[in-house]
């Protein structure tokens, strides 16, 4: 009974947290209430999953110091957005378009080379998981024992890895373009191609994290250009929206009764297993896990360029070192657990609190104005906080020290720009204004 206490009174907190929060804003969706309901929706799940039958024994008792911690420490993260959506921004400076088209570039040859492919597998993954029981949890396998072998160096396929390093990146491409008064067609229409390709190229994998984290990067970026989208584009990507989930939720469905039919208590326990589990292994373990796997998750590959030894190249690998752990990364336990399994509660606070402060600090709006690269660093924070509320910090390893390498690249790229072209020539800066979504 005090475990359901202490679950509904985190879920109340948020629950208050978000109505406080849209009381005051008369926009009353943006992206920190995305930020602050999803984080309700998943207080809600681990409600489910603690008197799950199938799952519900998997959990020690629950403690209040933790939940106080992780909400404490997900608002305090979370203050950047908070910042861009509540001070009044109502311009972002356009760089040169040059740049920005030819980093869009970037993603979309990449993608276009593997877009055959990619659609084939889709089309025929979707239809192996209609029609067989076992497909879903094969192409699962198939993909966990091909993922064993990333960080050993090899580079075997090149578009692939430049797609990949889009992945999140490339919706904040999408929607800046998007808000532009003046937009290039070819490249709107091609990023929208490569952001669902990067979506759907999941489903062939059998891995529903995927594309549930991608269609989470994909509603951020939306809810942060949305002021500056017109009526029509803010139309049209709604449509759109609703148009993709509704397309994406029968291979999801089918792919979660494929993979879980067989579990005890089905795939709607599996639901509540795959949505909830956060909250409740970082109760349980985020602050005392019998030890820490300093930085191996979080930073391996800074450790390996520092000249550390035996630094994991993956899941597998790093599992194998900790044994001793009472939880590692197969389960999730937010992106703070992993801060904190990896340094400490102490130094993972220490960590979170430098990385937040670095990032309330270059994304400071000026007179109401942000700059290109500013917006580069806003959407890396946008995305920890959206994808690692319900599962784990999504940039770890080096799938995800390769996407956080681009941000930096393309953050130092546009704040060259904007020092050499625009900062000392205000004649020279022209921006977006948030009132063109009062334009039809």
């Amino acid at each position: 009974m005090t475990d359901n206490i202490l679950l509904i009174g985190y879920f109340t907190t948020w629950l208050i947290t978000l109505c406080l929060y849209v009381r005051k804003r008369e926009d009353k969706i943006d992206a920190t209430s995305t930020v602050f309901f999803f984080q309700l929706v998943y207080s809600l799940f681990s409600i489910l999953l603690y008197n799950d039958n199938a799952y519900g024994h998997l959990f020690k008792p629950l403690k209040l110091f933790p939940f106080i911690y992780l909400y404490l420490m997900v608002m305090f993260t979370t203050l950047p957005v908070m910042r861009y959506t509540t001070v009044g921004l109502t311009k972002i400076q356009k760089p040169t378009t040059l740049y920005v088209h030819l980093l869009a570039l970037l993603f979309i040859i990449p993608t276009f080379i593997e877009l055959p492919n990619i659609i084939s597998n889709f089309i025929q993954g979707t239809k192996n998981i209609i029609l067989s029981s076992t497909a879903g949890m094969d192409m699962y396998n198939e993909s966990i024992s091909n993922s064993k072998n990333i960080g050993d160096g090899s580079i075997s396929n090149v578009p692939a890895i430049l797609r990949s390093a889009f992945s999140s990146l490339g919706f904040l491409l999408l929607f800046y373009c998007l808000a532009l008064p003046k937009k290039n067609k070819f490249i709107v229409v091609s990023l929208t191609i490569c952001c669902v390709t990067n979506i759907i190229g999941w489903i062939s994998l059998g891995q529903r994290g995927g594309v549930i984290k991608m269609l989470l990067v994909l509603i951020i970026s939306y809810m942060a250009f949305k002021k500056f989208l017109s009526k029509k584009i803010n139309r049209i990507a709604r449509c759109f929206s609703v148009f993709l989930i509704i397309l994406l939720s029968v291979p999801l469905i089918a792919l979660t009764v494929s993979r879980f039919s067989t579990n005890d208590g089905g795939p709607l326990s599996s639901l509540y297993y795959y949505a909830g589990q956060a909250n409740l292994y970082f109760n349980n373990y985020g602050l005392d896990d019998n030890g820490i796997r300093y930085g191996d998750r979080t930073f391996p590959v800074v450790k390996k360029i520092l000249g550390f030894e035996n630094v994991p190249s993956n899941f597998v690998e790093r599992r194998v070192k900790y044994p001793y752990l009472h939880i590692n990364d197969e389960v999730f336990s937010t992106y703070i657990g992993d801060f904190t399994i990896d340094f400490g509660p102490i130094g993972g606070t220490f960590v979170l609190i430098i990385i937040t402060c670095f990032t309330f600090y270059v994304t400071k709006i000026r007179n109401g104005t942000m700059a290109f690269h500013q917006i580069v660093i806003l959407h890396l924070a946008m995305s920890v906080c959206i994808q690692g509320g319900m599962s784990l910090y999504q940039f770890a390893d080096i799938g995800g020290a390769i996407q956080i390498a681009l941000y930096i690249i393309v953050y130092i790229v546009f704040r060259i720009d904007y020092e050499t072209n625009y900062k000392h020539n205000a004649n020279l800066i022209s921006f977006i204004y948030s009132n063109n979504s009062s334009k039809k």
